[in-house]
């Protein structure tokens, strides 16, 4: 259960509408975060999977796929959609695994 509440929390963190609704509040609020040291090969790398989450998130919720279903497309039209949508997903999974494996590298470089 830990890991399902763990994956949606990320992957809430990654939705685009979130992090602009946090970055909204910050400033209004004012607040400032310390930071830690971090090179900004990591920073790069962190933004890399975040934009991997991004374009999983554009291929499940993409509208034209949601609007063929919803309208009563059949056959080769929404067959298209949900070929086009499972690019995009897949596209950004493999984003997201290239990146995350770039990012293990460098924190387990920086440990050594």
């Amino acid at each position: 259960m830990k890991v399902i509440l763990r994956w949606l929390s990320t992957l809430w963190a990654a939705c685009p509408y979130t992090m602009l609704g946090k970055k909204a509040l910050q400033s209004v609020r004012g607040d400032t975060k310390p930071v830690k040291p971090v090179s900004e090969r990591v920073r790069h790398l962190e933004g890399q999977v975040r934009i991997g989450w991004a374009i999983v998130l554009v291929g499940f919720f993409c509208p034209f796929f949601w609007i063929a279903l919803f309208s009563g497309a059949k056959g080769q039209t929404l067959y298209f959609n949900v070929i086009h949508s499972g690019l995009v997903i897949l596209f950004g999974l493999g984003y997201l695994a290239r990146s995350r494996i770039a990012l293990a590298r460098e924190r387990r470089k920086r440990k050594d």
